[in-house]
């Protein structure tokens, strides 16, 4: 699966991807790098069943990466990146499924951004396991505060207001929920475009889809001074 998916997102010609539940753990660091042309980036797990985030670089790809943030979970890394003489924060988290646990998260996941960010240009990806639009959810107000505090917007919403923009998928495939999301700067929000939802192709072990996520796809216009 992981090379199937290392091979794809070569093909697709990504520059910057964000992979949430990876499953890594730190002694198997030199496999999980192997077969990567480019930059690797891991939080790792304490269990090959759950949790780990990733965020890889093409090769070649002109990026300058300052420092790299990690939490010991497995569930978030923060990356401080300087791109075309802005220094912007990367951040991939990969949200809990239950409410208590993961209004917790929110709270940590801002004091971390806040503690390592070096300035206001952050981009946060991930699976955030809830949704924007559930009042009922405890965890969405809070992650809410974040939003407006860090200054971010919602790009799909922003963007593509007029679609669903369902990520997560059921059994049979049906998309049935929006928990993935782009957060980004508002002053930079008007670079991205083309932003898309799909399915990653294909399928490993046994036949078995290769996730039960969609994934975002989006483009970056020039980001000069």
């Amino acid at each position: 699966k992981r090379r199937k998916i290392y091979s794809w997102l070569h093909e697709s010609k990504i520059d910057i991807a964000f992979l949430q539940e990876t499953h890594f753990i730190q002694k198997f660091e030199t496999k999980y790098n192997t077969g990567w042309k480019g930059q690797p980036f891991h939080t790792y797990s304490d269990s090959v069943f759950s949790r780990g985030v990733s965020i890889y670089f093409r090769e070649n790809f002109d990026v300058k990466i300052i420092n790299v943030k990690r939490a010991i979970h497995g569930r978030k890394i923060l990356i401080n990146v300087e791109l075309n003489g802005y220094i912007f924060s990367l951040i991939n988290i990969y949200a809990p499924n239950t409410g208590s646990k993961r209004s917790e998260f929110f709270k940590n996941v801002q004091c971390f951004i806040t503690k390592h960010c070096l300035n206001d240009n952050i981009l946060i990806c991930g699976d955030f396991n809830c949704q924007l639009n559930d009042e009922k959810d405890k965890s969405v107000h809070i992650l809410k505060k974040m939003i407006d505090k860090l200054r971010l917007t919602d790009l799909w919403k922003k963007t593509c207001s007029n679609l669903n923009g369902l990520t997560w998928c059921d059994t049979e495939n049906n998309p049935k929920s929006r928990i993935d999301y782009i957060l980004i700067i508002e002053n930079f929000s008007h670079k991205f475009n083309g932003l898309c939802i799909r399915k990653i192709p294909g399928t490993h072990s046994k036949g078995c889809r290769m996730s039960d996520h969609k994934f975002f796809k989006v483009s970056v216009s020039d980001i000069k001074r």
